[in-house]
């Protein structure tokens, strides 16, 4: 008996052994969810129970732990996903705006070009529709001189009378101080004002030789002042001209080397640097006032009869039969004149102040001529220099030229100024030969001319 109760005694024991292990973990569990440390439920080394079936369902109880568990590592690998989106959203918007930019430069380009080729294509057609019948002459200062030129008399109806004709002394020390003026200092110049000397020659057709530049006019553009500066040379200044090394009045300068001479002897007796010019003849300008029609003039009663008789002098000169009985002005007043009667209205010498009085009739004439071209259509334009193209000549290039037709839009809006030169109070009169010149004070005119040109 006592050895059937020892075993049973011990299988009683062995038999709670079991329990006390399954109910070991247990204890385990009630102590995780008493102290929630999310590590170590996580961890698989507690996993070491899942041979045992029933112990399986006790351990999927921390999944409500796992709502805990993402906290703020979840967001992240959406921001990168948005960072990663806008990246991508930003690099297809750079690439749309470069090939924008792209296509905007290539449109551009092509247009650029275009309007290159078109303004070459035009460029070109005007050089053979118009420029090509300019006369160009060569600036090459190896001009030849004509000492043999035909002498100014005494006018007709005047006396001098020997006591008022300057003696030789006299005379070399004005010669002397002309020529002194002219060889020393500096002629002026810029880079702002552009200056072209307006000839207009009395040149006779089938006449060998030059002609007198009875009319000088400097046309000085100045960018910087917003200005034309018309500039009248009056022709009976007693100058120094080189090359002949003498003394003579300024329009014989012409007559002598032409217009490579004229420039030259105003530049260095005014110092004005002069090296372009434009030439046109008396007959060439006719024709051209009658293609810009006609000029609107005051012409005083005194005047009328000298500019009638200039028509008759011209229509004989000609050499073409002309009839002066058809351009004869019947009236004086405010009047329109044609080519022929405009020319011999700037041509008035002996009505009023002489000379001083002629330049100022030349100014009139061209500037309303330059305000007849302004109001002129585009049609108009092209016939007039259909005209007037053949019958000028000049020293200029045809890119100097066109420098002048780009910008011709700008300088029609310049404000147009005249002067003279000589300036009042800055000469004398004398008689020279017998002749009457005006001696101008240099000093003076050089002062007030650069003035006029170059100033504020």
């Amino acid at each position: 008996m006592s050895s059937q109760k020892k075993k049973k005694k011990n299988h009683n024991r062995n038999n709670k052994r079991p329990e006390q292990r399954r109910t070991e973990p247990a204890k385990v569990n009630n102590t995780e969810k008493e102290e929630p440390e999310p590590e170590k439920e996580v961890k698989p080394e507690e996993k070491v129970p899942e041979p045992e079936k029933e112990v399986i369902p006790e351990e999927k109880e921390p999944e409500p732990e796992k709502e805990v568990i993402p906290e703020e590592k979840e967001p992240e690998p959406e921001k990168e996903d948005k960072g990663e989106n806008n990246e991508s959203e930003n690099g297809k918007k750079l690439k749309g705006a470069k090939k924008a930019v792209l296509i905007i430069a290539v449109v551009l380009f092509v247009v650029l070009l275009l309007l290159m080729s078109a303004y070459f294509i035009i460029r070109e057609y005007v050089n053979r529709r118009f420029l090509d019948q300019i006369n160009y002459e060569s600036t090459n200062e190896s001009f030849s001189i004509n000492e043999n030129i035909p002498t100014e008399t005494q006018s007709e109806g005047e006396t001098i009378r020997p006591e008022d004709n300057l003696d030789e002394v006299q005379k070399s020390l004005i010669q002397a101080d002309a020529k002194t003026f002219f060889l020393n200092g500096e002629s002026a110049e810029s880079n702002y004002v552009t200056n072209i000397l307006l000839i207009g020659s009395d040149v006779r057709p089938g006449k060998e030789w030059n002609g007198n530049s009875d009319a000088m006019i400097l046309v000085s553009i100045n960018n910087k002042t917003k200005k034309v500066v018309m500039t009248s040379f009056m022709r009976d200044m007693y100058v120094y001209i080189p090359i002949v090394d003498t003394c003579a009045k300024l329009n014989s300068a012409h007559a002598y080397g032409g217009s490579e001479l004229l420039c030259q002897t105003i530049t260095g007796a005014f110092k004005i640097k002069i090296d372009r010019y434009v030439r046109v003849d008396f007959y060439g300008l006719m024709d051209i006032i009658d293609a810009a029609g006609g000029v609107d003039m005051y012409v005083t009663p005194e005047e009328l009869p000298v500019l009638n008789q200039y028509i008759t002098d011209m229509c004989k000169e000609s050499g073409t039969g002309m009839i002066p009985d058809g351009y004869y002005l019947n009236e004086a007043g405010n009047v329109h004149l044609s080519g022929m009667q405009a020319v011999a209205y700037a041509r008035i010498r002996y009505v009023g102040n002489s000379d001083f009085e002629r330049t100022n009739r030349q100014r009139k004439v061209l500037t309303e001529l330059i305000n007849n071209c302004k109001k002129m259509s585009l049609s108009q334009i092209t016939g007039l220099a259909d005209v007037a193209l053949p019958r000028i000549s000049t020293n200029m290039s045809q890119n100097e030229i066109w420098d002048i037709i780009n910008n011709s839009i700008k300088y029609m809006g310049y404000e147009v100024v005249t002067q003279r030169v000589p300036f009042d109070g800055a000469f004398t009169s004398e008689y020279i030969n017998y002749q009457q010149v005006i001696v101008p004070d240099y000093v003076k005119n050089v002062e007030m001319m650069i003035d006029g040109i170059y100033g504020e």
